[in-house]
């Protein structure tokens, strides 16, 4: 299975996606849970939580992520360069 770097950025509050399922024997959140198998399957993922309002069916407004962003902008450098040093 392939399992390229990948972001997640998360809302507070998200009943669509930051909830615990109860069904599960894991401790955290869907959103842990899915990072923490993610990385079992040898990807590399970063869980990164934001404040802000989470509307169902709408995209989180990015201008309002503050040094979220700046991190999204970081991880896509640093992953692409490692992609060109590969090739």
């Amino acid at each position: 299975m392939v399992t390229p770097p990948a972001l997640w950025f998360q809302a507070h509050g998200d009943l669509m996606h930051d909830y615990k399922d109860e069904d599960s024997s894991f401790p955290g959140n869907e959103p842990q849970r899915f990072v923490a198998n993610y990385r079992k399957a040898g990807g590399e993922i970063d869980l990164i939580y934001f404040e802000g309002p989470r509307m169902v069916g709408h995209s989180p407004d990015l201008t309002k992520m503050g040094a979220n962003f700046d991190c999204m902008i970081e991880f896509a450098a640093t992953h692409l360069k490692a992609g060109q040093k590969a090739a």
